[in-house]
C-alpha cells in the first residue's frame, strides 16, 4: 500500500481501509461477544421481521423496540460491526449468518428457561414466556447452558421424569395453600394498620 504525501489522499485512503474492514466477513463463530440485554433484544426483533417482511427497514424496527430511528441506527452500526446484522444507509437490514447463530442460541436457552419454569417451578403459562424470556437477557450462559443440559438429564432418566412430575404437582399445591394463607395475613395486617 502507498501512503499518499497529500493529506487529502491520506484522509480518502484511510476512509477506503475502514470501508474494506466493514465489507470483510463476520467474526468467526469461535469468537464469543458478549452481548448486552438490548443488543439481544435487537437481534431478536430483526429477526422476527426478517421472518416476517424478508428484510426489515429501519422504521419498522424503531416502532417494535419502541425507540427513536438515530437511537435504532447507532444500534445497528454496533451489530454490523460485530458482524450480526448486514447494515448500509438507506438499506434493509439483515442478519449475518453469525446472527442467526445468536439468535438461534438466544432461542435455545429461552425455551430451555422455559421448560425450567413450567416443569420444575409450575409457573404459570402466562407468565413463563415472559419470565422466560427476561431471564434469558440475564442470566450468564454458562447458567443457561446448565439448566438446559439439567432439563435433558431429567428427560433422560424416566424414574427421575415421574418423581418431578410429582414434586411439581406438591409444590404448586403448596404455593396455592401458601398464597391463601399469605393473603389472610395480609388482611390482618391491613386492619391492623388501620
Amino acid at each position: 500500500m502507498l501512503i499518499a504525501s497529500n493529506p487529502a489522499q491520506r484522509n480518502r485512503e484511510k476512509i477506503v481501509r475502514k470501508a474494506e474492514k466493514r465489507t470483510l466477513a463476520p467474526k468467526e463463530a469461535s469468537t464469543r461477544v458478549t452481548l448486552s440485554a438490548a443488543l439481544e433484544s435487537y437481534l431478536e426483533h430483526i429477526h422476527g421481521l426478517q421472518l416476517r417482511y424478508g428484510a426489515v427497514r429501519v422504521s419498522d424496527l424503531a416502532k417494535k423496540v419502541g425507540c427513536r430511528m438515530p437511537t435504532v441506527t447507532s444500534t445497528l452500526r454496533r451489530l454490523g460491526d460485530l458482524g450480526l446484522v448486514n447494515y448500509e444507509k438507506y438499506r434493509p437490514v439483515t442478519l449475518t449468518q453469525l446472527g442467526v447463530k445468536a439468535v438461534k442460541r438466544l432461542d435455545i436457552h429461552q425455551k430451555a428457561l422455559t421448560d425450567f419454569l413450567t416443569n420444575v417451578l409450575g409457573v404459570e403459562d402466562d407468565l413463563v414466556e415472559e419470565e422466560a424470556c427476561f431471564l434469558e437477557h440475564h442470566f450468564s450462559t454458562k447458567l443457561l447452558s446448565r439448566i438446559r443440559r439439567y432439563m435433558e438429564f431429567i428427560r433422560s432418566v424416566p424414574s427421575f421424569q415421574k418423581f418431578l412430575n410429582t414434586q411439581r404437582a406438591e409444590f404448586v399445591n403448596f404455593l396455592s395453600r401458601n398464597s391463601t394463607s399469605s393473603q389472610k395475613d395480609q388482611g390482618k395486617s391491613e386492619k391492623i394498620s388501620s
